[in-house]
């Protein structure tokens, strides 16, 4: 049975090590993974040693040029595993403040609009906060709807028109898949909100489900749609 409960503390602390390093990697990478691993790997250096240290006594005196030497006392398990403990909260303790400082968890929580926003400058600068802009931007129209999750991933919907250069129309393309279609009934508010978004021309659709956008390659206007909740199919 001895025997028996060793394997099993062996084995459940290894599956705990396994775990904790596979959630640290995955969530935070390899400076977490140090963090989460470091304590646990004192834990079992600490267990280690009590079972040598106990395994010496268990063998009675030793020789040593014919000389009786005394057996080293059995390290005690107990104060092993309080330095463990200790070793786990200072770990703790520098992952929660790593956390702290470095984990940026996007933007905050909003319900705006661009009409409650002065002047084109401010207008994109906070578009540039929930939107990736390929390149740079005139004047923008959006309604940006964001609800920052923190740990969990964020919600969110964004409608946004935008004047850009129309030899910049390309960019706003690059890496995303042609579509034949989209919804555009969003757009008109928008663009009525602002004369240099006026279109005429037929546009290009680019992106997929979760995010795509209508290309006015000849009044480099672009209307776009990004959801966390994916509402169409391409």
């Amino acid at each position: 049975m001895g025997a028996l409960r060793k394997w099993a503390t062996r084995a459940g602390f290894f599956s705990l090590a396994a775990t904790s390093t596979l959630l640290a990697m995955t969530w935070h990478g390899w400076g977490v993974t140090a963090l989460v691993v470091f304590p646990l790997i004192l834990v079992w250096v600490a267990c280690l040693l009590d079972q040598r240290a106990k395994a010496r006594d268990a063998q009675g005196p030793s020789l040593d040029a014919g000389r009786e030497k005394p057996a080293p006392p059995a390290l005690r398990l107990q104060w092993w595993v309080l330095f463990g403990a200790l070793a786990g909260c200072s770990g703790s303790f520098l992952l929660g403040a790593w956390l702290l400082f470095s984990t940026d968890f996007g933007p905050p929580t909003t319900n705006t609009t661009s009409a409650a926003i002065s002047g084109d400058a401010a207008k994109v600068a906070y578009l540039a906060k929930y939107m990736t802009l390929p390149s740079p931007v005139e004047t923008a129209e959006f309604v940006i709807d964001y609800h920052n999750n923190d740990w969990a991933p964020s919600d969110w919907t964004v409608y946004a028109a935008v004047k850009i250069a129309p030899s910049d129309a390309v960019r706003w393309a690059h890496d995303h898949p042609p579509r034949s279609t989209a919804d555009l009934s969003f757009a008109a508010p928008l663009v009525g909100r602002n004369a240099r978004l006026k279109v005429a021309s037929a546009p290009s659709f680019y992106g997929n489900s979760k995010c795509w956008r209508a290309i006015f390659a000849t009044e480099g206007v672009i209307v776009a749609h990004c959801s966390s909740e994916q509402p169409d199919n391409p």
